[in-house]
Order: structure tokens, then sequence, then C-alpha cells
């Protein structure tokens, strides 16, 4: 009854108020739910986005790290089989201290020393600090042994600066167990508060795995996306991490290198089993922990999980900042609805049309012709609805030059101030970084396979023409300087076989298609060559000195514009040089290239005139022996005639006498009684052997005879003399002041008139130069 004391306007205006009341109530609670829920589900979808962002930024580092690591395992491997001719000796033993990796308890290993060209590999360092500076990766070479791998040479060093040598791989390892089946084996692992990526190859030797060497490259990447993370800002407080799954933070803003494997929030990470998800969990873990929502991703490249953390009360704040900010304007609406209500609803009807129809056909996606107005009353809201008609405008312009690939352009600051377009704009910029980055890769890929071909074909050529060291040098010329795109090449080798005489020969010459027979000797002390194998360092040279080089073409003869002189370097001595003119500039990589094959030119030519000199030994000894022969003969002829004059009658003794006088004058003659006692030595044997007659006379025979004198051969050589049978031996003797020396000789022993033996003549020639020429021809062999 009262309600109908109120007039039409009145009750109209009670009902609307009613009704908007409760609309507001209805519709604020359903807003305000469904705004959290849109707020929750925005947060997912952005921090998904930014997840994705920065797994692909992981992926762009993690392939850099990859590719570096496995040009330095090539490397390796290029060191470890360039030593291919690695000897395990049988009698040469070591043992030293190592450590039991599980135990940590120390333990004392036993090996069979590595030889490399007669050097041991035990404390060894040069091929892992060549792998170690050439690559900046650590490389260990692993010796095996009963207990396991058993690290033998290491550029690894502890915290005191020493060389980590010792280390101990156990048998019952995934390591060994992989290389014992003769496969590599890769892995990840974090040590010293950094994350390496490894590989561990097998070595072998005879056909046998004996040992494994393993390259190491500490994860570059960790360093670069330390910095992006940090940079990164989501909502007020949150950040970003990565967490490993053993629950290890490599990176995280305060915590890095913490374990959280114990924490609550990591247990339901692992407890979801999920490769991407989102989920609630309350941080710090104390009675004043907070709810925070964490945003994870599981990323396969580095093994670990990519999480955004943010606070679920800064996800929800801006909600709560508008739902009483509704609120209040709500009131004040309602107020301002009672004061305005007869006159905003007769002067707003027509203009509240327009307005609709222009925001709606903006919602739709649509665009709407400016709309103008002479009352200032509605510019500001004719003007902000054309401002927003203008924005779409120029966000869809954008979008459509990103999908044609127009990237880096200049845009508005309308563009710059809004949300959606300063997105685009960081979209943009990704995709202009990741345009460049892909065209830095396919240059350096291009760089990798002309480097790899080139190493191919040249140790392609190598393998030919090992007996022809000449037709061997003009090819390798004529294709480095073609493959290099020069104009004029030289090769030059040391000439060492008169020491002397030691001066660079020029093997071989090329010079615009066409070999160019020039013969040039260029001493050490001499010119750029010289200084070239003083310094043992390449030489660039873009201004060239006036008179040092000439290139004749059609056009006369030109002075080229940029000089190369690279070393032929083999275990850090200069065996030659390769020498190289261009008008056009030879790239770094080009440099270093003929660096790398450099070796192999000088290993391969040193090993052709090795071949050469060894034949020229041989024959030489072939002649001595020949020699040696006949002398032998002689001598034996001459005491077989000792012996018949003595036999036929004891009357001829002044004549035995005579020849014993000649034989003592031209060989080394001693006597020794029937138990090996020295009684008498000439002047030959003296003069040999640099000593007095008193350093002998009285001596046995096994003092200085390096013949076993435990063995039954021994004994049975003294037990025939005895019996009167003549005994031809070859000897080795070592003396007491340290000189030895290699004998042919001849025991003949001497009897008494009742037929018993009194004393062993002993007749001999030495051989020690034979001994010694024999020994360097074994030597050049093996090398």
């Amino acid at each position: 009854m009262i309600f109908k004391r109120f007039n039409i306007f009145s009750r109209v205006q009670i009902v609307m108020n009613s009704i908007l009341l409760l609309i507001f109530i209805v519709v604020g609670l359903f807003l305000y739910y469904n705004g959290r829920e849109n707020t929750y589900t925005i947060a997912q979808v952005e921090t998904y986005n930014k997840l994705e962002e920065l797994g692909q930024i992981i992926d762009v580092y993690h392939v850099r790290d990859r590719d570096i690591l496995n040009m330095a395992a090539n490397f390796a491997e290029y060191k470890i089989n360039e030593y291919s001719d690695i000897v395990e000796s049988d009698s040469s033993t070591s043992s030293f201290g190592a450590v039991n990796p599980f135990t940590k308890k120390p333990m004392t290993v036993k090996i069979h020393e590595w030889f490399v060209d007669e050097i041991s590999l035990l404390n060894n360092f040069y091929i892992v600090d060549e792998i170690n500076s050439l690559t900046k990766a650590n490389a260990s070479i692993y010796q095996k042994t009963p207990k396991g791998y058993v690290n033998v040479s290491t550029n690894i060093l502890n915290t005191e600066e020493e060389r980590l040598l010792g280390d101990v791989i156990l048998n019952s390892s995934e390591i060994v167990q992989t290389i014992e089946n003769g496969n590599n084996f890769r892995d990840r692992v974090y040590k010293n508060k950094s994350w390496y990526l490894t590989t561990y190859k097998p070595i072998y030797i005879d056909g046998k795995i004996r040992g494994l060497y393993y390259v190491g490259l500490k994860e570059r990447f960790g360093r670069a996306l330390k910095a992006i993370f940090d940079e990164r800002k989501y909502y007020k407080s949150g950040y970003a991490f990565i967490i490993t799954k053993d629950g290890k933070l490599s990176i995280h803003p305060k915590e890095q290198g913490m374990d959280y494997s114990n924490t609550e929030m990591f247990k339901n990470l692992v407890k979801l089993k999920e490769k991407q998800g989102i989920f609630t969990y309350k941080w710090p873990e104390t009675k004043k922990a907070k709810p925070w929502f964490l945003n994870f991703k599981y990323e396969e490249t580095i093994d670990s999980y990519v999480c955004i953390t943010v606070p679920r009360k800064e996800v929800y704040s801006q909600l709560n900042y508008r739902s009483l900010y509704v609120v209040l304007w709500f009131i004040l609406f309602v107020v301002g609805f009672q004061l305005a209500f007869i006159y905003l609803n007769s002067q707003l009807k027509e203009k509240r049309k327009v307005i609709s129809k222009s925001i709606a056909k903006i919602a739709k996606g649509g665009s709407v012709e400016i709309i103008k107005t002479e009352r200032p009353e509605y510019k500001e809201i004719f003007e902000d609805v054309n401002s927003i008609s203008e924005r779409h405008t120029l966000l869809a312009k954008y979008a459509d030059r990103l999908v044609d690939d127009q990237l880096g352009m200049e845009q508005s600051d309308l563009l710059k101030n809004d949300i959606i377009g300063n997105a685009l704009i960081h979209v943009d910029e990704k995709l202009l970084k990741a345009a460049e980055l892909e065209k830095e890769g396919e240059k350096e890929a291009s760089l990798r396979k002309w480097e790899s071909e080139g190493l191919s074909k040249f140790v392609g050529i190598l393998q030919q023409h090992t007996n022809d060291i000449q037709e061997l040098s003009n090819t390798i010329v004529n294709n480095l300087v073609l493959y290099l795109n020069a104009n004029q090449g030289a090769l030059f080798f040391l000439n060492n076989e008169n020491a002397n005489d030691v001066y660079f020969e020029q093997m071989a010459t090329y010079a615009y298609d066409k070999k160019r027979l020039v013969s040039k000797k260029i001493y050490p002390e001499e010119g750029l060559i010289g200084r070239v194998y003083s310094e043992k360092k390449t030489i660039y040279l873009s201004e060239i000195p006036e008179d040092y080089i000439k290139i004749t073409s059609g056009l006369g003869e030109l002075r080229p514009s940029y000089l190369l002189i690279v070393p032929l370097l083999l275990n850090m001595e200069v065996y030659g040089a390769i020498e190289l003119a261009s008008f056009t500039k030879l790239e770094n990589y080009q440099i270093e290239f003929i660096e790398k094959i450099g070796e192999n030119i000088a290993s391969t030519i040193n090993n052709v005139q090795i071949n050469t000199r060894t034949r020229k030994l041989l024959e030489q000894s072939r002649e001595q022996s020949e020699k040696l022969a006949l002398h032998e003969k002689d001598m034996e002829n001459s005491l077989a005639e000792l012996k018949n004059a003595k036999v036929e009658s004891d009357q001829k003794s002044l004549e035995t006498e005579g020849v014993l006088n000649a034989i003592n004058s031209s060989l080394l003659v001693s006597e020794f009684s029937p138990k090996g006692v020295v009684q008498k030595i000439n002047s030959n044997y003296l003069k040999l052997f640099n000593v007095k007659q008193t350093d002998l006379i009285g001596k046995s025979h096994s003092e200085f005879t390096s013949l076993d004198i435990g063995m039954p051969e021994y004994k049975l050589f003294w037990l025939d003399l005895k019996k009167g049978i003549s005994r031809n031996i070859e000897e080795h003797i070592k003396l007491p002041n340290g000189n030895e020396y290699w004998l042919n000789g001849y025991y003949s022993p001497i009897f008494d008139k009742n037929n018993k033996v009194y004393k062993i003549l002993n007749i001999s020639i030495d051989i020690t130069k034979v001994k010694e020429l024999e020994n360097k021809l074994r030597l050049g062999k093996l090398k």
C-alpha cells in the first residue's frame, strides 16, 4: 500500500533501483567468479606462452653447446687416432694412488705403462693440453685396469690447481658397461656448481679396448640463460627458474645450486608425472606460507623442468581492485542516477544508441567511421570510441605485416602504449632475432662443410704417391692452390741429412694452373721462411716486400696483395713450410684449415723421407754384414790352422807362438783358467775397454758378461771347454766403469803334455758398431 502512494515516476525509480541492485549483486557475483576463472586461465595461458618462449631460447643455446661438444669430441678422436701406434708395455709397470669414487677412500692402482714414440703417456699431458688449447674442452685419457678405468693424463684441475690424476671409473658404472660394448657414452652432469656436457669413447690397442678418453664441455648456455631468466618478471614478484629431475636448482634468481628435492613443492611436481601443467603450492614451507601458482614444462634437451611461479594473491589482485572499483562506482552511479535520471534519460537516449552501435561493432571485430559531435558533453566519449577503433585498425595492419614477414619496421606510439601492440612488437623482435640466428647458423654450417670436404680431400691425397716424394709434393701444392682459390703456392721441406748443411728445399711450386720447376734453397736464418722456422708461427702479410715474389699473368708480372706462410709442425718441430700468394684476402677459416692439414703433410712427407733413408741404411747394413761374415771366416780358418798345428806336434810351439803373436797384435786375445778366471789379457782388450790389467786380472768371466750364469746353457758352455770342446758365442759385455760392448768370441781349450785342459784361449772381434746400426734400423722401421 505504501508503494502505491508514490507517483509513477518514483515507483519506476524504486523498481529500477531495486532491479539494478539485484542485477548488480547477481551479475557482480557471476562476474567475480567468472573473472576469477578467466584471470586464472589468462595467467595460465600467458605463463605457458612464456614457458614456450623460454623453451625455444633453451633449445637455441643447447644446440650451440652440443655442436661445440661434437666438434671438440671429433677433434679429440682425430688426435687419438693420430697416435694410433700406442704401445702397452709388458715389462714397465707403475703403481700410484687413486680414489674410489663411491667410498672416497684411497686405493692403489697398478698399470702397464703406455708408450707413444717410446715416451710414457703417464704424466704426459701433450695430447689433452692440445685438445684443450684448440677446443677449450676438458679432456682425460683413462687406462683399463682390473678395478676399472684410471685417469693417467688430464687437463682437469682441482681446487689446488693440480691435475686430477688417479680418478677411477669403476667397472660397475654405466660408462664402463657402455664402453666395453664398443659404444660411445654421452651424459650431462652437474659438478662444481655448473652443468657439463660429456662424451666418452673407447681406445683400441691391437684391436682390443684398452682404455677410453673423455671430453667435457661446460654448458655455456647456463650463464646466458641466467641473465635472460633474471630479466624476466611476472606480475610483481613472480620469476622463472629451472630445476633438475633430482631437485637441484640449475637456474634461480636467488637460490641457484640449492637442493629442493625434499620440499613439498618438488614432491608435488614429481608426483604429477606430467611434462606440462600448473598447480598451487605454499611457500615458504613455514607457518607464514602463502599460496603460489607454479606453471611448469619439462624440457628433454636439458632433462629439467622450466618453471614460472607467481603469488596467487598477485594474480587475483587486479580482479579484487576491479571488484571494489565496480562497487564504489555502482554506489556513485545510483546516487547520480537518482539526481539525473529524468534529465539524462531524455538527453542520452539518442546518443546512447549511436555509442552502443559503435561499441558493439568494435567488440565484434569490425571497424566504425569516426563519430563527430559538437556537444562537449559527448565529445570525450566519442573520442574514446574513435581511439579504440583506430587502435584496432593499427593492430590489424601490424599483424598483417608480421604475416608477410615485414619485420623490424617502426611502429606508432599508440601500439607501443598498448598491451596487445606491445606484445606484437616483442613477437616482431623475436622473429627478427630468430631470422638472424638462422642466417648465422647457415653460414657456420657452410664453413664446416667446406672444411670437412677439404680435410677428406687432402687425407686422400696424402695416401697417394707415398713412394714418390716429388709427385706427392706437386699434387699437394696443386690441389691446395686450387682449393683455396689462391694464385701461387710453394712447398718447402727441411733437409737435415747433412748436419753441417741444413736448409729448406723447395719441393714443388704451382702458379696459374702450371707447375713451375724452380730449384731453391733457403737457410733457416734467411728471409720469411727462416722467421717461420724460428718462431714456429704462421705469417700472414697484406703488405709484401717489393722484390719478394711476383705473379706472372696475361697482364705481366704483378705483386700479390696477400702472402701466407704456414709452418709444417710435427711434435712442435718445424719440418717445412707452405707459402701461398693471392690477389684476394685469405679468410681466418682458410688459414686455420691450412694449419690443420699442415701436421698431416709434415708427417706424411717425413715418413716418405724416412723410408727412403731406411732403404739406404738397409743396403749399407747388408754390405757390412757380408764383410763381417768374411772376417769371421778368416778368423775361423786361422784358429783351425792353429789347432791343427798344435795337434801335429808340440815341437812346433815356437811356430804356434808366432801365429799367436800375430793374432795378439790384430785381435782381442785373453786367457782364462778352466774355472773362468782371467789370467791374461792383451793390450787390444785394454785399449778397447779403457782399463788397466789390474782391473780385469783375477776377475771371473761371470762378473762382466751379460749371459745368465744361472742358466744351464752357461754351465754347459764352461763344461764343454773343460772337456776340450771349442765354443763360439756372441756376448754383451758390461764393465764396472759403465762401458758396454758387443763381442763375437771364439773360446778354445789349451792342453798340457798330459792332454789335460790347463787354460782357455779367447779370440774375439768388436761388433758393437754393427749392433748399433742394427738397432737404428729397427727403430727406423718402428717409426
